[in-house]
């Protein structure tokens, strides 16, 4: 038998004195000893509660029980994992001696962080992609509507590929993860576009072979800060969007808030959920007793200081006051007597020192001129309120560091800026030691000291630095590095809370409506928060700059194209030199139907970035539109010559080669586009439709199969093989196809036309007035759906 280690047995003293709580911990046990074929069964524990209530303390009795009882595997997260695939890959590590049943996993994820590690290093490659891309590229596909079709099913490149599904597919992002990896497999992409999509599925695929009598425990801990990325992704899991989720796991999430019921009312049925609330009376009083404080007057002023938060508890019972005399003054704060209960006057002002940086360590304490920083930081991790997070750092409680932050911003407002000036510079200093070869692990650290220089730095300056935090947020806009966006935006808020900033004084609300409406592509929104923004009178030429392309690329998403042309004048006269706003501003001519304007800024930008494929493409477009069907092969020629391993770039050859009329040139683009990344429906959809129209129904039929196969989920390849097969005659089989269209995308008036058409070509002609009767309903402007109905009203004899 194993020798118990003095570890485990500082754990049982812990676990020994831990108070209270039992009909939780009851809760707990009991539902895992029901087993998890029990109908009462639960599988979602959900504990909230205020900061400092004993939420993660609660969170440790449950993993102890877990394992100790019930042999169960357990998995752990706090706030210092961040994003989903660094959660399964914390969970994955923490498992054991079950990691072999995750290698497909495990390899797929460190394929992920290679991949993500060279994306993170081009941040050149990087612009303007989310967002900005999406909306510059939906104006660039506006050239390309008028190819021809096929009889009753005339079809614009727009309906054999619809414009959101070529954006998801062909947008800046998209492009550029095309550009960086064209060597790599589709699944490779498809791995850095939705990491959490490709992932997932293996994860899962690891739980489902461990042996299904063995419980699992995921426990989720701070969900106040992590679930603006978990919470919609644990309600996918459950919903099984990622695959079949084992009945032997149990979540157990701990946050401050309340789950939201409009998204989790679906899942209470298997949901234990309750609020932890402060210790009663007795309950201190038999926390206090195994610290041997008992004397019932200090007893009583313990409780009354800290209102028997068990945080503040534990805090004042550590420092084990011995009598009431010594340090009763009714005007004291709780923070004020426990400095007068520390006693050394060093180790007070380490108490306080330490409470500035967000994270501790030895070196941390160094920076803040603390003398004895080794003896000091031993001393304070054996704090009640100092907590080690998964990658080692030590924190303070936030409700111990809030108070402590309060008391010396009080006391000695200069002494406050001055601390944080001086991790302002530490955490300056430690982004200038870094080598800069530009790993990913550099690039993390770098991150994270950028991110609390700017906190350090926002906590000195307060509002004159509202012009650094909006230059910072949007160039990383910009750039589409969303996870880094997050972070700050977190980081803003966290700085203006400590601050104890006006609701009209704070900025983190409008960056995060600004994010969001950046998400949302909402032009709407964005302008609103500019105004906003203006409210704080924020100087800089950098920062005009930034605001004014967002003004254009929002009109632009708008459609209020003279008003985005103003702002982005307003811009190229102010950045005269930069190639992207030049074509910005050439985008939004075309969309004004302004082709030759459009044509003249693309040029522009051209000249001052020769080798950039994408303008090439862009103004391939406008050529496109004006007719001119020589420059716009003559320009995605240009393209492919600069990026031969690009798919899209034949993609988009061939579509023009199509718009020409040369059907034959467009099916071999889309085959080259095809051998480059064969895993690619679109293209597969693409060549069908060049097929269909040279009269290869056949192997029209085929290639919308071959798409179908890959992407069941997309309608519109299910109306392109219907069409095909409609031309066949073959009507029977392309109702069935346009039944499909329809049940995936009800609204879009096309499929009822189509399916409306084949039933008319079968003599249905009932069933055809009442599809495009439908058609004519969500799209009344449409004249060919008037006609084709007038057409069955005709055969029917009505």
């Amino acid at each position: 038998m194993a020798r118990k280690t003095i570890k485990q047995r500082i754990d049982k003293n812990l676990e020994n004195r831990f108070v209270g709580r039992e009909e939780q911990i009851d809760l707990f046990v009991k539902n895992l000893a029901l087993g998890d074929e029990h109908d009462d069964f639960k599988n979602l524990f959900f504990i909230h509660g205020i900061g400092g209530v004993g939420k993660s303390r609660l969170i440790d009795q449950y993993r102890n029980k877990a394992k100790e009882s019930f042999g169960a595997l357990t998995g752990y997260v706090d706030e210092s994992v961040i994003g989903v695939p660094a959660v399964l890959n914390a969970f994955v590590e923490g498992f054991e001696d079950q990691r072999e049943k995750f290698k497909e996993f495990e390899s797929k994820y460190k394929k992920y962080l290679q991949m993500k590690e060279q994306l993170d290093a081009d941040t050149e490659g990087m612009q303007f992609a989310g967002f900005f891309g999406r909306t510059l590229a939906k104006g660039a596909l506006t050239g390309i509507k008028f190819i021809p079709g096929v009889g009753e099913f005339t079809r614009t490149i727009e309906e054999i590929i619809p414009q959101d599904q070529m954006l998801d597919k062909v947008g800046a992002f998209a492009e550029f993860v095309s550009r960086k990896f064209k060597d790599a497999s589709v699944a490779d992409k498809k791995l850095i576009l939705n990491p959490n999509s490709e992932l997932t599925p293996l994860f899962l695929k690891g739980l489902t072979e461990i042996d299904s009598d063995q419980i699992i425990v995921l426990f989720f801990d701070t969900f106040e800060f992590t679930g603006q990325f978990l919470d919609e992704w644990i309600r996918n899991v459950l919903d099984e969007r990622f695959g079949e989720v084992p009945v032997n796991i149990v979540f157990v999430i701990a946050g401050r808030d309340e789950l939201e019921p409009n998204n989790w009312s679906d899942y209470f049925s298997i949901c234990s959920s309750f609020s932890l609330e402060p210790f009663t009376d007795e309950e201190t009083k038999k926390y206090l007793a195994f610290y041997e404080i008992v004397d019932e007057d200090l007893v009583n002023l313990i409780i009354e200081i800290s209102g028997n938060l068990p945080i503040l508890v534990t805090t004042l019972a550590e420092l084990k006051p011995k009598r009431i005399t010594d340090i009763y003054d009714v005007t004291d704060t709780a923070i004020e007597r426990i400095m007068k209960w520390v006693g050394d006057p060093n180790k007070k002002e380490t108490i306080i020192k330490a409470a500035f940086p967000r994270f501790l360590n030895e070196e941390v304490l160094k920076s803040l001129k603390i003398e004895n920083q080794r003896e000091d930081f031993t001393w304070l991790e054996r704090l009640p309120f100092i907590r080690t997070l998964q990658g080692g750092d030590r924190i303070y409680h936030d409700v111990i560091r809030k108070l402590l932050l309060r008391y010396q911003k009080q006391v000695n407002r200069g002494t406050w800026i001055r601390y944080h000036e001086n991790l302002t510079q530490y955490f300056i200093e430690k982004q200038g030691s870094l080598d800069g070869n530009g790993n990913i692990t550099r690039k993390k650290e770098w991150q994270t000291f950028e991110l609390e220089k700017i906190y350090h730095s926002y906590c000195a300056k307060s509002s004159s630095f509202f012009g650094d935090i909006l230059d910072i947020f949007l160039e990383s806009s910009f750039k589409n590095d969303n996870e880094f966006i997050k972070l700050l935006i977190s980081v803003i808020h966290n700085a203006e809370k400590d601050l104890e900033l006006g609701e009209n004084q704070k900025v983190g609300e409008i960056l995060d409506d600004l994010f969001i409406a950046f998400e949302k592509e909402n032009g709407d929104k964005v302008l609103e928060c500019l105004m906003k923004l203006n409210g704080f009178h924020i100087q800089g030429e950098k920062y005009r700059e930034h605001v004014l392309y967002l003004q254009g690329i929002a009109y632009q998403s708008k459609e209020n194209y003279q008003k985005s042309i103003e702002y982005f004048l307003k811009l190229i006269e102010l950045t005269p030199d930069k190639a992207e706003y030049l074509y910005s501003l050439g985008v939004t001519y075309h969309l004004a139907m302004d082709f030759e304007r459009a044509i003249e800024e693309k040029n522009k930008a051209i000249a001052l970035e020769p080798l950039n494929a994408k303008y090439y493409v862009s103004r391939g477009y406008s050529y496109n539109w004006l007719r001119n069907f020589v420059e716009a092969i003559a320009d995605t020629s240009k393209a492919i010559e600069l990026e031969p391993g690009n798919a899209s770039n034949w993609c988009w050859r061939g579509l023009s080669y199509y718009a020409a009329g040369n059907y034959t040139a467009a099916i071999a683009d889309a085959s080259k586009a095809i051998e480059l990344e064969p895993e690619n429906a679109l293209y597969w959809d693409i060549r069908g439709g060049s097929y269909l129209v040279t009269g290869y129904h056949t192997a029209a039929i085929a290639d919308a199969s071959k798409a179908i196969e890959l992407e069941p989920g997309i309608a519109s390849y299910w109306n392109s093989r219907g069409v095909s097969y409609h031309v066949t005659g073959n009507y029977t089989a392309a109702i069935a196809d346009c039944d499909k269209a329809i049940e995936l995308e009800p609204g879009n008036a096309k499929y009822w036309n189509s399916r409306g058409v084949s039933y008319h070509a079968a003599g249905e002609y009932q069933a055809a007035i009442a599809d495009l009767s439908k058609a004519i309903e969500l799209e009344p402007g449409n004249a060919l759906y008037w006609n084709n109905r007038s057409n069955s009203h005709h055969e029917a004899g009505e």
